[in-house]
């Protein structure tokens, strides 16, 4: 009896952790193919709550080959009747271009300010958000990204296909940093809301792929168009 019963809890043990393995197989499978991810990693685990725990994960976008690699990254679908979002928090993170030279980190205007915290020059030590993922779109809010010279707030949606966004972001550069950003800009477009930081805060709204934004803050407004657009 008792070997019966060491037998029976055995299987169970091992039917669990089978289903661990194969749920965060079919999920890595199912995200990078609806999605078109390239996506990696060193060690996964999930628990029986679903959350799953990467080591070592790159993810990069297969059209444009642009990415991030982090060494620990934690993602917690959430289930409803509405669909599934997926909370995040990635540590130790950087952005990367694969494929081509990135451009250096730039400074000299709004639209540069904007991109560069996404600069594989920089490690984050965290980054926090919400992905909500549809048919057809993958919609990312919520997004607080923290490092030692600039800092991310992102509150509202980008939509990851359409590249359409209505999002309220406010990037924090260190003073440290700021001796690289042109004195002119410094006036001009950031403000000191933090002490030690200089702040742009801007209301983004339009089509990031076109370009075709609309940059909005307390001290200017721009439209921003592709060329012969």
């Amino acid at each position: 009896m008792r070997k019966a019963i060491l037998m029976i809890f055995l299987l169970l043990l091992v039917s669990a952790l089978a289903s661990a393995f194969f749920y965060t197989k079919i999920f890595v499978y199912v995200f990078s193919k609806d999605y078109k991810l390239e996506i990696s990693y060193k060690s996964a685990v999930a628990n029986f709550k679903g959350e799953i725990f990467f080591k070592d994960l790159s993810l990069v976008s297969k059209d444009t080959n642009v990415g991030f690699f982090a060494r620990k990254a934690d993602v917690n679908p959430r289930y409803s009747m509405k669909g599934v979002t997926l909370n995040f928090r990635l540590n130790d993170v950087k952005f990367m271009k694969v494929g081509s030279k990135e451009e250096p980190v730039k400074y000299d205007t709004i639209t540069a300010l904007l991109a560069s915290p996404f600069n594989s020059r920089w490690n984050y030590s965290t980054i926090i958000g919400e992905i909500t993922p549809t048919a057809k779109e993958m919609r990312v809010k919520n997004v607080e990204v923290v490092g030692e010279d600039i800092r991310v707030s992102l509150n509202g949606n980008i939509m990851y296909f359409s590249g359409m966004v209505d999002s309220d972001i406010v990037i924090y550069f260190s003073d440290r940093l700021t001796s690289e950003i042109p004195p002119e800009m410094l006036g001009i477009i950031l403000s000191n809301e933090k002490p030690g930081w200089k702040t742009l805060s801007v209301r983004l709204t339009g089509d990031l792929n076109k370009p075709a934004v609309q940059v909005t803050s307390k001290l200017f407004r721009l439209n921003i168009k592709a060329a012969g657009s």
